[in-house]
This record gives C-alpha cells, sequence and structure tokens, in this order.
C-alpha cells in the first residue's frame, strides 16, 4: 500500500549542508517518492488541494519557491502536493535500478495522484464530522502541471475519466508536435541513444574529477543559476539523473506528437492554459490553436516574456498569475 516511509536513505551524492527540509517519502506505486507537501495553515478541515506535476527533469525542487508563493498568496487556504519523478530524487539515495520510460513514469504519476485522492477523501470525512453538508465537505481539487507535466495530466484524466476535478492548470503546455517545436529540433539529436550515453559518460566522468563542494560554483558559471534553483541543478549533474531525464526525453520525442482532443474536450470547461509569447517547446501558433479550439477553456499569452524554465527566476511572477485564476474557485 502507498504510504510514508519514514526511515529513508540520503542521497550520497548531497553537500553537506543540504538536506531535505519540508519533503516527504512515499512509497508510489513501487517507488520511493520525494514529495513536497505544504499543509493548509487555515483552520478547520481542509477546503482546497493542489496536485502539482513538474516538467521534465521532473524534479520538484524546482517548483519549492513557486509552490510556497502560491499557497502564501492563497492564505494557506490549499494544501499542496507534489512529487518528484523516480530516478530523479535530490535527497533520497537512488533506488531505481534502470531508468524509467514516459508510460512508466505516467503510471507513477497515477498511482501519485490516487494517494492524494486518498488523502481527500479523509479530509470530506472530517467536514462531514465538523459538520459541513455532504457537498460542502468535499474539497476542491485542482491539477497543474508544467511542460511535460501537462502531458501527463491528460494521460491521467484519460485513466481516471470520472474523477472529480474543479480546475486543470497547464502552465506553458506541451501537448503535441514536441519534436517539430524550434527547441524539439534542436533538442532532438542530444537524446539520440549514441550522443545521450556520451553525455552520461562526460558527467561519470566529471563528477569524479571534480569535489561535490566545487560543482556548484562550476554549475553557476555555466548556467547562471542562483538560490534555490542553483542548489537542484547542481545536485542535477550526476549520470544517473542525466540519464533519467535524455531517456524521459528521447520519449518525449517521440510520443507526444497528436493533440489528444478527445481527453481536452471532455474537461474543456475546467482548463486554463498558460502559454509563453517566448517559448521555443510550445509556440504561439499552439497558443492560437488552442484559443481557437477551444474558446470555453481559459486560454491566457503571457505578457512579460516569461521564459518557459520559469522557475529558475520567475517562480513569484507565475505564483501570482497562478493565485489570481484560483482564487474565485478556491472554498473558504
Amino acid at each position: 500500500m502507498d504510504g510514508l516511509d519514514e526511515r529513508p536513505a540520503l542521497a550520497d551524492h548531497l553537500p553537506p549542508d543540504d538536506g531535505p527540509t519540508g519533503y516527504e517519502v512515499w512509497s508510489v506505486g513501487g517507488h520511493l517518492t520525494e514529495v513536497l507537501h505544504i499543509p493548509a495553515t487555515q483552520p478547520g478541515p481542509v477546503r482546497n488541494v493542489l496536485v502539482f506535476i513538474p516538467g521534465n527533469p521532473g524534479i520538484i525542487g524546482y517548483y519549492h519557491d513557486y509552490l510556497e508563493t502560491l499557497h502564501r498568496l492563497s492564505g494557506g487556504n490549499i494544501e499542496v502536493f507534489g512529487c518528484t519523478y523516480p530516478g530523479q530524487s535530490q535527497y533520497l539515495a537512488n533506488h531505481e535500478q534502470r531508468v524509467l520510460s514516459l508510460d512508466e513514469q505516467v503510471q507513477h504519476k497515477i498511482a501519485f495522484y490516487d494517494a492524494v485522492s486518498r488523502r481527500v477523501d479523509a479530509h470530506e470525512r472530517a467536514g462531514r464530522a465538523a459538520g459541513l453538508g455532504e457537498v460542502a465537505a468535499r474539497p476542491r481539487v485542482f491539477l497543474a502541471g508544467h511542460s511535460l507535466g501537462t502531458y501527463v495530466i491528460l494521460q491521467l484524466l484519460k485513466h481516471r475519466p470520472t474523477a472529480r476535478i474543479d480546475k486543470i492548470l497547464a502552465l506553458f503546455p506541451t501537448l503535441h508536435s514536441l519534436a517539430k517545436t524550434p527547441m524539439g529540433r534542436q533538442m532532438s539529436w542530444v537524446v539520440m541513444p549514441g550522443v545521450r550515453h556520451t553525455v552520461y559518460a562526460a558527467i561519470a566522468g566529471l563528477r569524479s574529477l571534480v569535489p561535490v563542494e566545487y560543482l556548484r560554483a562550476i554549475v553557476a558559471a555555466v548556467t547562471g543559476h542562483k538560490g534555490r534553483a542553483l542548489g537542484v541543478t547542481s545536485r542535477l549533474v550526476h549520470p544517473h539523473s542525466a540519464a533519467s531525464s535524455l531517456y524521459l526525453g528521447a520519449c518525449e520525442m517521440a510520443q507526444i506528437r497528436e493533440m489528444q482532443h478527445d481527453v481536452i474536450e471532455r474537461h474543456a470547461d475546467k482548463f486554463m492554459f498558460y502559454y509563453g509569447s517566448v517559448d521555443d517547446w510550445c509556440p504561439t501558433s499552439h497558443y492560437d490553436e488552442m484559443r481557437d479550439t477551444y474558446p470555453e477553456s481559459k486560454t491566457h499569452l503571457c505578457e512579460h516574456r516569461v521564459p518557459h524554465a520559469f522557475v529558475i527566476e520567475h517562480s513569484e511572477l507565475i505564483a501570482e498569475q497562478t493565485a489570481k485564476w484560483l482564487q474565485p474557485f478556491l472554498l473558504q
């Protein structure tokens, strides 16, 4: 049964001053899973729950600032759950013996959603015990995903068509024609078997030659990342993490092709799409198509030239936008 693992082993590649503050470890679909859980702080039964699915490389740590800010802007009136993809844990010793395919990662996220749903059921029982009516006792459930996470959400909806979900937030969504996008064409060669195996070997050599305490400085110089994003990226420089991310990228290029209109049509009135105006993973033509095809959805184009990887420098801005969208739907 999915649940908490009370004494997980910490990853051996963590710098000594780092640690799993704010994270829980769940067993999800047979995988030890790093979960960011931000409880609701308003008194009484939990009224609102947000489930967040990251994009590739699938590390929830990149979204920590975004989700904390969203939680704060909601007045603490929302419980937040987000998970790291198996094979990409920043705080656990690596228990994965192989990299997982996109289909396997989707099955893991479905199991994660099911685990959170059991929590929602418990909140509903608590609400009824507190005297709330049958309808009012049920928390509102919001799904949110970024990039690949939006495609994963479509797969989740396909496998859980009767799930009670109130709103779905798709941030910088990669829902179709991925290999044909400007960035997809650039990256397609990187995820080819021979090239990606060369990358694994190079990273393994780098880690064997460079002490962990110097790695952060090198990553900062190369990427320009700062703060929490720098810490996450520094830990991403690991052979297994690179293998997981690049193999998943290869799966994305091969599988994210046709728009899944059947799934979107069933939930069109629940979707809020947010496209970037300078995003080479999902160009503005994708925004135009979604806006014209599904007028009942809320489809927005970013006015602030925020890049696809918004979590590096624009977490607060996107959290503010997300909070504005969600506020009318939150139960008080």
